[in-house]
């Protein structure tokens, strides 16, 4: 079941949705496989951060204005900002969840019982202009077969 989701996961370019009635179709493919639902999709968006040049810029400003004229005491105050920077600058990689990027046929947020008919998406987060993709993270554990 995960290989085949993924195959169609991994057909989709930057920007494109991952489509409920298409990941249903890719279950189609997994041999013995009488019935299935998809009852949760969550979405997962990570924190890539942007440019954040003006927040270094402008901590560097107030490292400036809150020293006095004395050139080693700004120097030093540069330099401990610079330090500082991947905390303040550097994004943390961190998952946040956004169920707001599963989306129902209105567009708006889906509702479990769109989700369960397949008509729902997963769009990509879009920031400046920039197209993301849609990645599959589902493990075993997310599936619970019955025997029938």
């Amino acid at each position: 079941m995960i290989a085949a989701l993924q195959s169609y996961i991994d057909s989709l370019s930057s920007g494109q949705p991952a489509v409920g009635k298409e990941l249903l179709n890719a279950l189609k493919q997994v041999k013995d496989l009488a019935s299935y639902k998809i009852v949760d999709a969550i979405a997962w968006q990570t924190e890539t951060g942007g440019d954040r040049t003006e927040i270094l810029v402008n901590a560097i400003l107030d490292s400036i204005q809150n020293t006095t004229t004395d050139l080693q005491a700004t120097k030093n105050a540069i330099a401990q900002v610079v330090q500082s920077a991947p905390s303040s600058v550097v994004p943390s990689g961190k998952r946040n969840p956004n169920r707001n990027l599963v989306v129902g046929a209105s567009g708006k947020r889906a509702t479990d019982s769109e989700i369960e008919a397949g008509e729902f998406s997963v769009v990509p987060p879009t920031t400046d202009n920039q197209k993301w993709w849609v990645v599959l993270d589902i493990e075993r554990a997310d599936i619970a077969l019955q025997e029938g």
